[in-house]
């Protein structure tokens, strides 16, 4: 899952077998697993989807502290603006935080654009078509956030506090569209 795919890469023979025999200490040296069919068969995947779907909604809309969900989200935005003051190099600093926010940790375009697929998938294996609107939806999300990423980029690049006043408000108004999405996402799956 990409938020800009980078296309059809070619490997030598040579090269892809170094990458499935990789050294050091967390190195999974060509692990293989069998795995025998549960007694029963398996667990309904909609029922399965639909409770994780409500443990996630209901850890962003009540988190235990004000540093996660959407509030941890608001508390983000709050801060942005003064990053040109608060980071001690902020021409390294905000790029890494930019590719943090979009490609790691925090979430960004891509855990978004990951969310939205699953709840496609979800639409699918439940017949349910509001999963699919809200997947719809959290592709506008993830776009949001991939659009703040580069502003904070830009930020680091040309020091420009517009760049960060605008990502600001553009993550505030990402955390009420995702608050308002996570709502309909509970009262779908309650």
């Amino acid at each position: 899952m990409e938020t800009k795919p980078l296309g059809l890469k070619w490997a030598s023979g040579e090269s892809l077998a170094a990458a499935r025999d990789p050294r050091g200490p967390m190195s999974s040296r060509n692990r293989a697993f069998t795995l025998e069919p549960l007694k029963g068969g398996l667990p309904d995947l909609g029922e399965a989807a639909r409770k994780g779907i409500r443990a996630s909604a209901q850890n962003i809309l009540s988190p235990p502290v004000s540093n996660f969900g959407f509030k941890g989200i608001h508390k983000v935005a709050d801060l942005m603006p003064q990053w040109l003051d608060d980071l001690e190099s902020p021409e390294t600093g905000l790029p890494e935080i930019s590719t943090i926010m979009e490609d790691a940790g925090t979430g960004g375009g891509l855990f978004r654009m990951m969310w939205a697929e699953f709840l496609a998938e979800t639409a699918e294996l439940t017949g349910v078509g509001e999963f699919q609107e809200i997947s719809d939806a959290y592709r506008g999300v993830s776009k949001k956030w991939t659009d703040v990423a580069g502003l904070v980029r830009e930020a680091g690049a040309t020091s420009s506090r517009e760049c960060l006043h605008s990502a600001s408000t553009m993550v505030h108004e990402a955390a009420e569209e995702e608050r308002h999405l996570m709502q309909r996402l509970l009262e779908l799956t309650g």
